[in-house]
């Protein structure tokens, strides 16, 4: 036999030794697994019981209350509630010069808008917001909506025309401090009715209604 011959066979012997070990080794791990597994737990060697996450149940308010979004007047179920919250925005003007020497400085309030709302047994919502920014008190916005059928709303009311995504967007939720001048070309606020819904599972969602307007100006 020649040297090539018996190199080959050593190898050859090498990786069966090596392969039967490892086969051993599985079933011997194998069966001190099942021989732990089957013996009976001693008296002291209680099982750890399994860690269950915390979690927070939910909050209970009572008739009147403090919460993120402002004061609560509510029932137990909250089907009837008022909310008292709002908003202001005020603006400090500065200038390092005079025009003829006249100051130009002044801090004033462009909005301040308490806002009353909530819904009464869950069938009629209801919105009351003010305004007494830049010394001119008035009412923005006051509206009933029905909402005894959840594609077919009825509101009444001063509020928003719905037009303009811009515009319908809360003042509290601008990326900015201002609106685009492309907002001065679309309708706000007037006195009028409205139908909205949402229909073929909240896919489709429309609003219509009609408005007083007002003149152009």
């Amino acid at each position: 036999m020649n040297s090539k011959a018996l190199i080959l066979v050593s190898i050859l012997l090498t990786l069966a030794s090596f392969t039967f070990g490892q086969t051993d080794s599985a079933q011997n791990a194998s069966a001190v697994d099942a021989a732990v597994s089957s013996s009976p737990a001693r008296s002291g060697d209680a099982a750890p019981l399994p860690v269950e996450p915390a979690v927070a149940g939910p909050r209970h308010y009572g008739p009147v209350s403090f919460r993120r979004d402002g004061l609560w007047f509510s029932t137990a179920d909250s089907g009837t509630h008022l909310q008292v919250h709002g908003y202001a925005q005020g603006d400090d003007r500065m200038f390092l010069e005079n025009i003829h020497g006249e100051p130009v400085d002044a801090f004033l309030f462009r909005k301040m808008r308490p806002l009353f709302e909530g819904s009464v047994l869950n069938n009629v919502d209801f919105r009351f917001m003010p305004d007494f920014g830049q010394n001119n008190p008035q009412i923005q916005e006051a509206f009933l909506e029905v909402k005894t059928l959840p594609f077919a709303k009825l509101r009444v009311g001063k509020f928003k025309e719905p037009i303009g995504l811009e515009a319908l967007r809360q003042d509290r939720d601008l990326t900015f401090v201002e609106r685009s001048m492309a907002s001065d070309l679309v309708p706000l606020r007037y006195i009028g009715a409205q139908i909205s819904g949402s229909v073929l599972s909240n896919s489709i969602t429309y609003e219509g209604g009609y408005f007083n307007g007002s003149n152009d100006g």
